[in-house]
């Protein structure tokens, strides 16, 4: 079995240096993922902040309605109870 021999026809210092601009380019590409990824670091940050801010304003907003509810509930006895009462002994005197 006889092989021919393999002839490079690019020198060595060709593919080195076009090796060394692919890495170049890659490193580049790196860093500006490096600083899409600071900013939505920071992107998911103010938004956990609003969320946060948001909760609270919800909560407050439930309290306010829970009293507003009881408040209603009580209004609305108080009158069943004043109307229960006016019927129950006006309405039996001569």
């Amino acid at each position: 079995m006889s092989q021919t021999p393999i002839t490079v026809t690019y020198s060595l210092e060709e593919v080195l240096s076009r090796i060394e601009r692919k890495i170049d380019k890659l490193d580049e590409r790196i860093d500006k993922l490096d600083d899409k990824i600071d900013k939505l670091t920071v992107e998911v940050a103010t938004c956990i902040t609003s969320l946060n801010n948001l909760d609270k304003r919800v909560e407050k907003i439930e309290g306010t309605q829970k009293n507003q509810v009881w408040t209603l509930i009580t209004l609305l006895g108080g009158s069943l109870i004043a109307v229960g009462f006016r019927g129950f002994f006006m309405g039996n005197n001569p």
